[in-house]
């Protein structure tokens, strides 16, 4: 008894069709995402570009990108939703309480390298500057 043996040229085209694949779906997954989010309740400024969001709102403002954040606090409150690169959501608060609490758990809202670059220019190295992964060795013992 032989063993079927799939041709060459249908082992390139379906591997090919893989790969083709799976940059496809990630993207869709981006593209997409944002109409699932539960963020898309909350409040923010309105439009944005599908590829850029309200990144050119942030650099046409005059003096900086903080001002363009303090404009939208006074008219969206505390907590508020603005467009980042490929249409993906930014949540942002300035809530005393709220940022008390995430910058005091680092366990459990991640950080990316720059903001914790960031805060550690502001209020110092520590445990509110610190990723999951370095985390342990700051609460073992040598």
């Amino acid at each position: 008894m032989e063993s079927a043996q799939i041709p060459l040229g249908k082992t390139v085209a379906y591997a090919s069709l893989v790969l083709l694949c799976i940059p496809i779906f990630k993207l869709l997954t981006i593209l997409i995402r944002p109409y699932f989010s539960p963020l898309r309740e909350l409040r923010g400024p309105p439009g944005g570009s599908w590829i850029t969001g309200h990144i050119n709102d942030m650099l046409k403002s005059e003096k900086d990108r903080a001002e363009c954040h303090l404009l939208w606090e006074k008219e969206y409150g505390h907590v508020y939703v603005y467009k980042s690169l490929l249409n993906g959501d930014r949540l942002t608060t300035t809530d005393p309480k709220a940022l008390n609490h995430i910058l005091a758990n680092p366990m459990i809202y991640y950080k990316p390298a720059h903001l914790r670059l960031t805060v550690g220019q502001l209020i110092g190295e520590g445990e509110a500057t610190t990723a999951k992964s370095d985390y342990s060795s700051l609460t073992t013992r040598p």
